[in-house]
């Protein structure tokens, strides 16, 4: 009785002395971190009611998870901050994600973010599609200003001088000086005393060291090309044998275009009458024993790197208001011309 009770109770308790033995599993460290699976696409809850209920996450899988947003360099700090903690401890998964980008992108962010930030990109905008549009329309503007403004107003001074054999002109800057007519280009133009930058907002403008029209010596006449009337806008259409035409109130004086002047380092163009040199050249207005007269304009249109150059000798002349022709087809609106 006693032996049968003894082998009943000896598996009994081999089974409880093998469960004993057994090591206890290892809590397994878990870190709290948000439900990125319940966020919507800018990080905010897709319910609407606010940020998702945490979760635990093995350790392992936030490492993971970790090194996918924030590099190796981000999943090494969060290791160390994990084996800090006390084992079985819990530890709440808090990554300090920031992007790249530097200052640049902290601005952008800020200016996107901010009411005051997209109200100044606004501003700016604004400010730079007004200036585009300024830029585009500063030639049109500048042709009506000197034609619309500028030119009546010197012809009606003009009209006013009183036809003399001795006339002797004003050369105060800017006060009109003489009329050119080119039939060719369809050009009518007060030319004005001086070539200043406010002289020329006139159109062109005679060289102040150079003799008067009609007289010996080398007459000097500079002119725009692309703004405030662009009276040499086709300058270089000019060939030799083409009348240039200026009135005065001692006489119309009528010059013939010549070949290329050879004046200093003017090089000819292949076609035309024209030549080419650089914009400190100033032996093409130079003195002259013959009576002759010299254009200047920049070259190419929209550039001053280059002056492109026209001479005319001086054919015959004729009691003020007799002889010259004047264009009857010339366009009235500067913005139809060519």
């Amino acid at each position: 009785m006693l032996l049968r009770l003894v082998a009943e109770r000896l598996p009994e308790r081999r089974r409880r002395t093998s469960r004993a033995e057994k090591p206890a599993k290892a809590p397994v460290r878990t870190a709290t971190g948000p439900d990125v699976s319940r966020r919507g696409p800018g990080g905010g809850a897709r319910n609407g009611r606010g940020a998702a209920p945490a979760r635990n996450l093995p350790a392992r899988c936030v490492v993971e998870e970790t090194t996918r947003c924030c590099g190796e360099d981000g999943a090494a700090t969060f290791e160390a901050r994990l084996e800090a903690q006390q084992p079985g401890g819990g530890f709440r998964y808090t990554p300090d994600v920031r992007s790249s980008g530097g200052a640049g992108r902290f601005l952008l962010d800020a200016v996107r973010r901010r009411r005051s930030g997209r109200a100044v990109v606004a501003v700016l905008v604004a400010a730079l599609f007004l200036a585009g549009g300024g830029l585009l329309a500063h030639p049109l503007l500048t042709d009506l200003y000197a034609d619309r403004v500028v030119q009546e107003r010197l012809a009606g001074a003009f009209e006013d001088l009183e036809p003399a054999d001795d006339w002797q002109p004003t050369l105060t800057a800017g006060s009109p000086l003489t009329r050119i007519l080119i039939p060719r280009l369809d050009v009518d133009t007060i030319v004005v005393a001086g070539i200043t930058p406010a002289a020329l907002r006139a159109g062109a403008g005679h060289y102040p060291d150079t003799p008067l029209p009609g007289t010996v010596g080398n007459v000097g006449i500079a002119g725009h090309r692309t703004t405030y009337g662009r009276p040499f806008h086709r300058l270089d259409e000019l060939r030799a044998g083409d009348e240039i035409w200026l009135l005065t109130p001692a006489g119309d004086h009528r010059y013939v275009v010549t070949a290329p002047p050879g004046d200093g380092d003017c090089v000819p163009l292949s076609e035309g009458a024209a030549c080419l040199t650089h914009p400190h050249d100033w032996s093409v207005v130079g003195p002259s024993d013959q009576a002759l007269l010299t254009l200047t304009t920049c070259h190419p249109k929209g550039s001053a790197a280059e002056r492109l150059v026209v001479r005319a000798a001086l054919t015959d002349s004729h009691p003020a208001g007799r002889a010259a022709p004047v264009p009857t087809d010339a366009p009235a609106d500067p913005a139809e011309r060519v």
